[in-house]
């Protein structure tokens, strides 16, 4: 059972959906291979319009930005201190804004979402949903035919908090698109999509890897290598493979790249592993613990956690870092930890379950 049923098709009946006019991919590919896609109240009908490397398609109706659903299971959620979100696997409860959850199952839950300021983005069989604090689930993903809907996304959602986009891949008629979707405003939000160049079977082996200042970087699961968009021109990273980027720092693993590939501004630091993230400043490196190595060669940051075990980490939506702690089969322990300050509180406490510790986005 996935996370779209668990928590929102126990009431399809009552979805409205919008339907947008089919994408012409011909078209995309004739175009500089980009495509955008506008969701907006103005309009009353569906227009294509064409526009200068691209096309613009504007769609309107009672619900301008999506599908929207509202589980009466789902009471509203507080983020005024990030998401705070952790999932007990064994006895399947989501804990998120101060709610618990009571779920049978939620797969992928850890692995494909991303806790943003504006919710959990995450992708369920195949199409790209936002969890949001009203306890409401809607669809980001468009629906006529274009590429990034029909259920054909897949691999991680990535957030850019400086430009407020989220990035995913999504297949579409046997090729491997790159898709941005923005919130431009409340009425109004943004899809733009690109074509990953690939072949066969190394189109199952991409994953977006990070996503920064409008540079997404699509990794290969299959061999340190990783192709950036977002400039003038797809750069490829040969012998890198990033795990994360935030704030112009871009880490990952295999011989750092010479130069400025990606211009001026950007550094590149050496990640201890794949599940590595960073800090909003991209000054410190997360990786299963709560000492943080410093990405620039300075004092690593501890943070004040008020308990010891084997512990597990990840990032917030607000920046600040959530510790779980866990010993000997014991009760799991969680923490939200302020960057820089390294000052905890305390979260939550999850007892009687055997697995370990399962953050949104990650499961380090």
């Amino acid at each position: 059972m996935s996370f779209d049923d668990t928590i929102t098709r126990s009431i399809e009946d009552h979805v409205d959906g919008v339907v947008a006019p089919p994408a012409d991919l011909a078209a995309i590919r004739r175009s500089g291979r980009r495509h955008r896609a506008v969701t907006t109240a103005a309009a009353s009908i569906g227009v294509l319009a064409v526009l200068t490397g691209g096309f613009a398609l504007a769609t309107s109706g009672s619900d301008p930005t999506g599908t929207q659903v509202g589980p009466s299971e789902l009471p509203a959620m507080d983020f005024d201190h990030g998401l705070r979100a952790y999932y007990d696997d064994i006895n399947g409860e989501l804990h998120m804004g101060g709610q618990v959850f009571a779920l049978s199952n939620v797969p992928n839950l850890d692995t494909s979402s991303w806790a943003t300021p504006h919710g959990v983005a995450y992708v369920d069989d195949g199409d790209v949903r936002l969890l949001t604090e009203d306890g409401k689930s809607r669809l980001l993903t468009s629906e006529g035919g274009a590429p990034g809907g029909n259920g054909d996304a897949f691999g991680a959602v990535v957030f850019d908090a400086a430009t407020e986009r989220l990035a995913w891949l999504t297949r579409r008629e046997g090729e491997v698109f790159l898709v941005e979707h923005e919130f431009v405003d409340a009425a109004s939000e943004t899809q733009v999509w690109t074509e990953v160049p690939c072949e066969g079977r190394e189109c199952e082996m991409l994953t977006v890897a990070g996503f920064d200042q409008g540079m997404a970087f699509v990794g290969r699961l299959d061999r340190d290598e990783t192709l950036v968009f977002g400039g003038d021109d797809v750069v490829t990273l040969e012998g890198f493979r990033v795990a994360d980027a935030r704030n112009g720092v871009v880490l990952g693993m295999g011989a750092l790249p010479a130069g400025d590939p990606l211009g001026k501004g950007w550094r590149f630091a050496e990640a201890q592993g794949p599940e590595s993230l960073l800090t909003f400043d991209g000054a410190h490196e997360l990786y299963w613990s709560s000492t943080l190595r410093s990405t620039a060669g300075g004092a690593p940051l501890r943070l004040d956690v008020p308990a010891k075990g084997a512990e597990f980490v990840n990032l917030d939506s607000d920046g600040s870092v959530l510790v779980a702690v866990t010993s000997g089969g014991g009760p799991q322990r969680y923490f939200d930890c302020e960057v820089p300050s390294g000052e905890c509180t305390p979260i939550g406490t999850l007892k009687g379950t055997s697995g370990d510790p399962i953050f949104l986005g990650n499961d380090m």
